[in-house]
């Protein structure tokens, strides 16, 4: 591995987990504060808390893939990295736009109430 130049290099490798760590925590902050103001609150609480979610696994899951010894499955790994984390972002997104505009439920909206019920989420 090659050594930094110079601090500017190395402070730069921290502003991509540290910036994505900060947005995770204002998104996952002002839903679950905003929440009272949507039509559906448990929704939009739970959306913002999974979009957070998903902010951070931007960068953990890659972080953790590059950190496997995985030979050919190198790129498979980060390819699938990426892929869980932009879905769990998107699955927190859609939930707070269904709270936000109170679209009627489907599928999928039961499904995911009785998870939360049954696992006592907030």
């Amino acid at each position: 591995m090659l050594a930094p130049r110079n601090r500017i290099e190395v402070s730069m490798a921290y502003v991509i987990p540290a910036g994505l760590t900060l947005l995770a925590l204002l998104v996952a902050g002002l839903g679950v504060r905003l929440a009272h103001k949507a039509r559906r609150p448990r929704l939009l609480k739970s959306g913002a808390i999974i979009a957070g979610t998903g902010l951070m696994l931007l960068w953990l899951l890659p972080w953790w893939a590059i950190s496997q010894d995985a030979g050919a499955w190198s790129m498979p790994l980060m390819v699938a990295a990426l892929f869980v984390a932009v879905s769990v972002l998107g699955g927190g997104l859609s939930a707070m736009a269904r709270a936000a505009t109170g679209k009627a439920e489907t599928r999928e909206d039961h499904l995911f109430h009785d998870f939360v019920q049954l696992n006592d989420l907030p």
